[in-house]
């Protein structure tokens, strides 16, 4: 597993930086984090890494094909095709709109972030605290006050669980 967050290193790793906001008039502006836990680094499997390490091939492509001085590029992940960093609203706006093509059922952008840490709880069991730290809260609590309904939903899951190995042992002792 390889880690990844925002600058680019060589290779497919990606350092930390600051995130990129929209200051609602086109101009992306870098902000630092709400608290400390915002300032991470998260791993990434195998093949995220295979997506991105092709995305900076071609972002290389694109800068070797600029005039000279034409690129923009200071080394963000996501860029227009001279190297600017995209405008986050243009981001909201091409992603609803892929949405609607694709005729899923309407969803914001940030909402994407709730269903991955939906499915780190609820489908892969993820430790609450790695959920924590990969989503930047600041303590498990912030994650569990969030996703509450998610945490219950885990309980009940943990609930079946023994029950099935205790009750279905207690079956297979009276079978016997």
């Amino acid at each position: 597993m390889r880690t990844a967050v925002g600058r680019p290193r060589p290779g497919p790793d990606v350092a930390n930086r600051p995130a990129l906001l929209g200051d609602g008039d086109g101009v992306p502006t870098e902000s630092t984090p709400k608290t400390n836990a915002g300032q991470r680094t998260i791993g990434l499997d195998e093949a995220t890494v295979a997506v991105l390490t092709e995305h900076r091939r071609r972002q290389r492509v694109n800068q070797s094909h600029c005039p000279t001085g034409f690129w923009q590029g200071d080394g963000h992940v996501f860029t227009d095709d001279i190297g600017r960093p995209l405008v986050p609203e243009n981001v909201t706006k091409e992603f609803t709109r892929a949405v609607r093509r694709a005729a899923l059922p309407q969803v914001r952008l940030h909402d994407t972030r709730h269903s991955h840490a939906t499915a780190q709880f609820l489908r892969a069991g993820v430790d609450v605290k790695v959920v924590a730290v990969r989503l930047g809260h600041s303590s498990t609590a912030v994650t569990q006050n969030v996703y509450q309904h998610r945490v219950e939903q885990l309980d009940r899951a943990a609930a079946e669980r023994v029950a099935g190995m205790l009750f279905g042992a207690r079956k297979k002792l009276t079978a016997d």
